[in-house]
């Protein structure tokens, strides 16, 4: 059976101490982390999806291009266990829609460029509860999720702390 230590968040979190200010991401526009900064940001976005009302075994949609907000809600959706559903940016309309319909995603992720998206079709999610702005501010959007920006989450909760984190058998 596969090592839990060899886990994306337990892996970066002994990293983190081994090797802290080693470059851990680096985005070709230039953003960078170091395993350390990584691994903080992992908890302090932990400490704010559970404000969010993320628990293990959650449903959280992440609807995000291929950059650094991804990974950070990836590894912060890990630590708590929460069942992360990747969609693919491109999806629109009714491949949206379906996609967040069948998989039971309470909670969603996204980018403010990719909100209007997401607003043409919310009105249709009724299980969708609340939405995650990792980028921008919240705003209204149809149905009745309720819309945070990220930052809002961030200082209003503490890192996360004592989280166990995943196990090879956890769904993900």
């Amino acid at each position: 059976m596969l090592d839990r230590l060899c886990l994306a968040p337990h892996a970066l979190a002994r990293w983190a101490a081994e090797s802290p200010d080693s470059v851990a991401l680096e985005h070709v526009e230039g953003e960078r982390f170091t395993f350390l900064e990584l691994h903080d940001e992992a908890l302090r976005w932990a400490g704010a999806f559970q404000t969010a009302g993320v628990d293990a075994g959650t449903h959280v949609a992440t609807f995000l291009p291929n950059a650094s907000v991804a990974h950070r809600s990836m590894l912060a959706l890990g630590w708590i266990r929460a069942v992360e559903v990747p969609l693919n940016a491109a999806y629109q309309g009714r491949m949206l829609r379906y996609a967040l319909d069948h998989s039971d995603s309470t909670v969603l992720a996204v980018t403010s460029e990719l909100l209007d998206r997401v607003a043409a079709v919310s009105g249709d999610l009724p299980q969708l509860a609340t939405v995650v702005v990792v980028d921008g501010r919240s705003r209204p959007i149809p149905g009745g999720a309720r819309v945070v920006g990220l930052a809002e989450l961030l200082d209003a909760a503490a890192p996360a702390t004592g989280l166990r984190g995943p196990d090879p058998w956890d769904v993900a």
